[in-house]
């Protein structure tokens, strides 16, 4: 039986600290909050602050990664991110109706998704694959998407038969005990450990010196086209998570029932799931060029649909599962982008500032919708033309710079 290579189960590694530090603190945790909600003197604006603490936390993790992954190893830093996770849902556990100590679980769960965010995992599968990077980043960004499968389910039964207070604690256990696990698989980079980077058809364990040098050949970002990616990333952030959040609003605005939308979610959770691995895979058989615009074309098709259906449940549905179906790109690019579009040297820096840009945008374009649905009678349908328009214009930008900077190419080399 052929053997596994080492970056394999680092990927795996990855993917399971990705699941603990962004799938259980964002996507699960929305089950928790009619919960919290419950709590005597507990308002939606002290929710909505809740989350807005997490968000900011996170990035400004996001901001510090360069300084604290030079005081910590990668391998170190990402485990204590998963331990702030495990801490602020132990803090969570405990909190009861005491609202400032939700505030510093939120701090905490915050923290430890921003330094265990694409950011990190970028670079540490950028230290691991020569070739099917993208393949790899795909596996670990959708385990995002099983955190709303069948963690929602399970976390409402424990709370029915231990309490809220005992299924937070629980959870953090699980969490520490994960780290363990993680332990085990996640390692900074091969040095020391007798593998070179995964490249296809190359065995485990074959001998450092066979790559001491490898020499690709990709375009290198230009300062210019920098300045012109980092807006995007920032609209980017907008019509992905802003968007995709305001899913249900939109959908009982426009007359749906709630349980079509909640169907409807469903299915575009599992679309937003497939088409992350499958962004990954194609970017690596096909090109990452012609994937993107094919995942855009989808993304913004989804999205004159749902404009055009809106009302029709059918119709909308499905408007909006094609829509997540072209996620993938949305969601796994940043980190494929910056590898292709980077030095070696520079990857790390484009890969973080990317990651900011996108957040920055999910951050700030966060009231937007609500703010737009307040102004035009309640419906959502004018904030998710604004997103189409930002979603064509990304696309377009995406693509400008791709064939912009394949004019100069130059050589990336590992040291």
């Amino acid at each position: 039986m052929k053997k596994l290579h080492r970056a394999w189960k680092v990927c795996i590694g990855c993917a399971i600290l990705f699941f603990c530090t962004s799938g259980l603190v964002t996507n699960a945790f929305s089950i928790y909050l009619p919960y919290i909600l419950s709590l005597d003197g507990f308002t939606n604006t002290r929710i909505s602050t809740l989350l807005t603490v997490r968000s900011l936390a996170g990035f400004i993790a996001l901001f510090a990664t360069g300084l604290y992954y030079r005081v910590l190893s990668l391998k170190k830093g990402m485990l204590l991110s998963m331990i702030m996770v495990a801490a602020g849902f132990l803090v969570y556990g405990f909190a009861g109706p005491n609202y400032p100590l939700y505030l510093l679980g939120a701090l905490l769960t915050g923290f430890g998704y921003g330094f265990g965010s694409m950011a990190a995992i970028g670079v540490i599968l950028d230290n691991w694959f020569e070739t099917d990077l993208p393949v790899a980043t795909g596996i670990c960004g959708s385990v995002t998407g099983l955190s709303t499968l069948g963690i929602p389910t399970l976390i409402t039964v424990l709370i029915g038969r231990i309490g809220l207070g005992n299924t937070f604690r629980l959870e953090a256990l699980a969490i520490l005990l994960i780290t363990l696990l993680c332990r085990r698989l996640i390692l900074s980079d091969p040095s020391g450990t007798g593998d070179v980077p995964f490249s296809r058809g190359q065995k485990s364990g074959e001998a450092s010196a066979l790559s001491a040098v490898r020499p690709s050949y990709r375009p290198v970002l230009t300062k210019k086209l920098w300045l012109i990616m980092m807006p995007a990333t920032f609209i980017l952030g907008g019509y992905t998570a802003t968007a995709y959040s305001n899913l249900s609003v939109l959908m009982t605005g426009e007359g749906l029932s709630i349980s079509a939308t909640a169907l409807v979610i469903l299915v575009s959770g599992l679309s937003v799931t497939a088409s992350k691995l499958l962004y990954g895979f194609a970017s690596e058989r096909f090109s990452t060029y012609k994937c993107n615009w094919v995942f855009g074309a989808l993304t913004v098709s989804g999205l004159i649909l749902c404009q055009l259906t809106a009302g029709k449940a059918f119709p909308m549905g499905l408007s909006i599962v094609i829509y997540s179906a072209g996620l993938g790109m949305t969601t796994i690019g940043p980190v494929v982008w910056a590898r292709e579009l980077s030095s070696h040297e520079d990857f790390e820096f484009n890969n973080r500032l990317f990651q900011i840009g996108f957040v920055g945008g999910t951050l700030l374009l966060s009231p937007f919708p609500g703010i737009i649905a307040d102004r035009s009678g309640g419906s959502y349908l004018p904030a998710f033309l604004c997103f189409t328009v930002g979603a064509v214009l990304v696309t377009l930008i995406i693509q400008a710079v791709y064939r912009r900077a394949q004019d100069d190419a130059q050589p990336r080399q590992r040291p």
